[in-house]
């Protein structure tokens, strides 16, 4: 779930986890998950509770995604 803040009272802000964004990227190319977890060598059922915002991205998890998706590890 996101939560809403606001900076110095005046500009709303949504959080979002990475894993969120990171499923629409995946919808965006077509890439499912079974077909990432293999890719990225990681369970399913994990890769699946990342993807829910769940679970928190790892250091080695996010380079794996650089190689894998060929955008910075720093997005």
């Amino acid at each position: 779930m996101s939560k809403i803040y606001t900076i110095n009272n005046e500009v709303p802000a949504k959080l979002t986890h990475p894993g969120i964004v990171l499923a629409e990227e995946f919808e965006e190319r077509e890439i499912t998950q079974r077909f990432a977890s293999k890719k990225l060598n990681i369970d399913p059922t994990v890769l699946n509770n990342i993807l829910k915002g769940r679970r928190k991205f790892t250091v080695p998890f996010a380079i794996s995604l650089e190689k894998f998706l060929g955008i910075s590890a720093n997005f």
